[in-house]
């Protein structure tokens, strides 16, 4: 659930809390398999998110707003070549934008070159994993069962 905390905690900055959550993993290991959460943040905007180690691939984004609603093939990971598309749905219709193939390796790399070299960056970056932290923690939090067990690691 890294990446889907990872988003939330940038499209709702850093007063996001967990409302619910469930981690569900395979018996035998300590690791979440998948599972779903909600936060919101403190105007009420929420996130719904879901992950999944043993689905097919996938990293979609979708938000639904007030006049339309945006959706995003592939917006982590895409692999060299992969060209991502966005739909955006309005009642007027939608406008269907291809994206330039990019590797998204290569600017891992070059990010973490930038947050080497520049201290405010690296500042703003640690920020935001301790939130992404904080997240990942309210999320465990949330799933723990009434017997105090995590979900996350009852057998399927």
């Amino acid at each position: 659930g890294g990446y889907a905390v990872k988003l939330s905690c940038v499209l709702l900055g850093d007063t996001v809390k967990v409302d619910t959550a469930r981690l569900t993993g395979l018996a035998g290991y300590e690791v979440d398999m998948y599972g779903s959460f909600t936060i919101a943040d403190e105007k009420g905007i929420t996130v719904q998110a879901s992950f999944g180690m043993d689905l097919g691939y996938q990293c979609r984004l979708e938000i639904w707003g007030t006049t339309g609603t945006l959706t995003a093939n592939r917006i982590f990971t895409a692999g060299d070549g992969v060209e991502p598309a966005v739909d955006i749905m309005t009642n007027a219709g939608t406008d269907h934008i291809v994206l330039p193939a990019d590797s998204h390796f290569e600017r891992s790399i070059e990010h973490f070159i930038e947050e080497i070299n520049d201290t405010a960056a690296r500042e703003k970056m640690y920020e935001e994993m301790l939130l992404q932290a904080r997240v990942m923690d309210e999320v465990k939090q949330a799933a723990v069962n009434s017997s105090g067990q995590p979900e996350a690691f009852t057998a399927v």
